[in-house]
This record gives structure tokens, sequence and C-alpha cells, in this order.
């Protein structure tokens, strides 16, 4: 290729970067006006629309660029849309001891949520959800529940009755990482004093508090319903208060507590001594073929 072949290709990539920097600056100027038109003002995060985004983006890409860069490119792009509507901090859980966890999580956090992202290390739970309950942080950061540790969820079911009816609950609203590792399957949702958004794909977390062992028999016998299939994800049990367990759920869909089924469901499973509640909502993770 000659010299002059050469300076033709390197002049349209200079065309091109400029065009990409003038619709980005485009872009932003519109997420400003966005958060100008929002109804909810407090909500800045809409991790079901942003899945929504990165879904479209990996189906309609034909061309040579790498999936995976692509993803990583508009996950800067939408965190930055994020920031540039106000203040934004991730609050996540200090464990002692723990330096290779804690490395995973600011890892985490940064790939999805930018790479100059606040990050706040609380000592406990409860600082978290206080954190998040005072504004001083806008979402929250920990590990997947299961029958051996993470028990956090309990601490959100107790938050949860401290609270009235005209105040903001803090709730599950997304799992991370949202594209499929196969290399790492350390999972991590985010809490938020914010309703989830649906993304077409969606998981819903509930809470079950009993006065009796639940088996996965008597979930299928008593509370699944041809509308959503229930699975227990985590169990807990308070050795201070006997005959009370705790339960994560987990079904299929975004369900509402204003959806008529649930309140169905809710009904049916007080007359079985059960205390259901609706936890959070999170979109299902990517798969890039």
């Amino acid at each position: 290729m000659s010299d002059s072949n050469l300076k033709i290709l390197r002049d349209r990539i200079d065309e091109i970067d400029q065009k990409l920097q003038d619709l980005l600056n485009e872009r932003a100027e519109i997420s400003i006006q966005v958060k100008a038109v929002k109804t909810d003002k407090k909500s800045k995060l809409k991790p079901g629309r942003e899945t929504q985004i990165l879904r479209t983006i990996i189906d309609r890409q034909r061309g040579n660029f790498p999936k995976v860069t692509l993803i990583k490119i508009w996950r800067e792009i939408l965190s930055a849309s994020v920031k540039l509507q106000g203040k934004f901090n991730v609050a996540i859980h200090l464990l002692k001891n723990k330096n290779i966890e804690i490395n995973d999580m600011v890892d985490s956090v940064r790939s999805h949520f930018g790479t100059n992202t606040s990050i706040i290390y609380l000592s406990s739970v409860a600082e978290i959800i206080r954190s998040i309950q005072l504004n001083k942080s806008e979402i929250g950061m920990l590990g997947m529940p299961t029958n051996d540790q993470n028990f956090w969820w309990i601490d959100l079911i107790e938050y949860s009755k401290t609270i009235d009816h005209t105040q903001e609950r803090i709730k599950i609203i997304a799992k991370l990482p949202i594209i499929f590792n196969p290399d790492n399957s350390t999972e991590y949702l985010i809490i938020a004093k914010s309703e989830p958004d649906p993304s077409g794909n969606d998981y819903t977390f509930f809470s079950a508090e009993a006065r009796k062992k639940l088996t996965t028999g008597f979930i299928q016998e008593h509370l699944n319903t041809s509308n959503f299939c229930l699975e227990i994800i985590a169990k807990y049990n308070d050795n201070k208060k006997p005959n009370h367990f705790f339960y994560l759920l987990r079904a299929n869909g975004f369900i509402k507590e204003t959806d008529i089924e649930f309140k169905d469901l809710k009904l049916h499973s007080l007359e079985n001594s059960l205390d259901l509640k609706i936890l959070g909502n999170y979109a299902n993770t990517i798969e890039l073929n």
C-alpha cells in the first residue's frame, strides 16, 4: 500500500472519530434533557432500560467489531449518561481479610458502572442500607445469596418493617454481571431506593416468612401458579426465634406488588401461614453468541 493510500485511510478514520465524538456529545445533551422531563426525579438508574439497549446493540451487530468490546464501550457511555444526571456512587461491603473478594467487587463496579465510578466502602450491610436510605449512596452491591453465605436479604426484610407506606423501600434492581462470563461465576445483586424497571426478560425475588419449614413440594403444591413458578434460592433460620423461618424465592418474569396475580398469591400464602413480599426484580443475563 502506498503512502498516499495510507493517508487516505487514516484521514477517513479521523473523520469517523470526529463524527463519533460529535454524536457522543449530542447523546450527552439528550441525557441531560431526559433528567428534566423524567417523572421519577430521584431515580437516575434504569437497569431494565439499559439492558434493553445492550440486547438491541448485540442483536443488530453484523460487523467485525467484537461484541464484548462493543458492550464495554456502551457500558461506559451509559454510565457517563447516568453521572451527567447527578451524583452517583456505589456502596460495597468491606469484608475483613477478604482482599480478593473486594478486588472482584471493585472490578465488577468499574466494569458495569464505569471506570471512574466512586466507591464507598462500608463495614456492614446495615450501614449500606442506611447510606442508601439517607441518600449518601445511590446503590449498594452485595453478593448473591446462598444457603451458606450472604444473608443480607434478611437485613433488607427487617429494614422494610421499619418504614411506613409513604417512604421509599430499598429493593433489588439488578444483577451483575449483565453479560454472561463463563470464566467467572461470581454474581452480585444491586439494591437501591428506586423502583426496578422491566427489561422484557426478568426475574423477581420474593421473601417468605414461615412458621414451619418449606419444601420444594410444598411450594409446587401451594404457591406455584400458571403465571409464575417459585423456587427456593436461600433459607435462613434465626436461632433466637424457634419455628421462624425465612426463605428467599425467585420466579421468572417481572412481577409487581400491584399485579392481581401477586395479590391473589399473597392472599393464598397468608392462608398457609406465610408472609410473602417482593424484594425486587432484575434483568436476565445476556449471553453473547
